[in-house]
């Protein structure tokens, strides 16, 4: 979900630019079994390519990828909020958060 509505999976391979006044957000989150955590990280560009920020962040005690993702997204919402960014596309490539955010849920 974006604060436009925009929510997309993206191709296996290079980046590929939003358009000229959107500012893209691309969400991963990642899963530590052994250490029993978890992490997420995002990454703001401009429609030229240009990093505008990224931040990381630790999840401690998850396990689950869809929860893991799902909160990612959430940081991602709040961090575009706090800096005032509008006109955005966040970018995941969680199939199963991009399907449940594309149907409402």
């Amino acid at each position: 979900m974006s604060q436009r509505g925009q929510v997309s999976v993206p191709n296996v391979g290079q980046w590929k630019p939003p358009g000229a006044e959107t500012i893209k957000i691309n969400i991963d989150g990642s899963i530590d079994a052994h250490n029993h955590g978890a992490g997420g990280g995002m990454v703001a560009r401009d429609g030229d390519g240009m990093v505008l920020g990224a931040m990381a962040i630790s999840f401690p005690g998850l396990h689950d990828p869809f929860i893991v993702e799902s909160k990612a997204l959430l940081c991602a919402i709040e961090w575009t909020t706090q800096r005032g960014w509008n006109n955005i596309c966040f970018e995941s490539d969680c199939s199963i958060l991009i399907t449940e955010m594309s149907n409402g849920h």
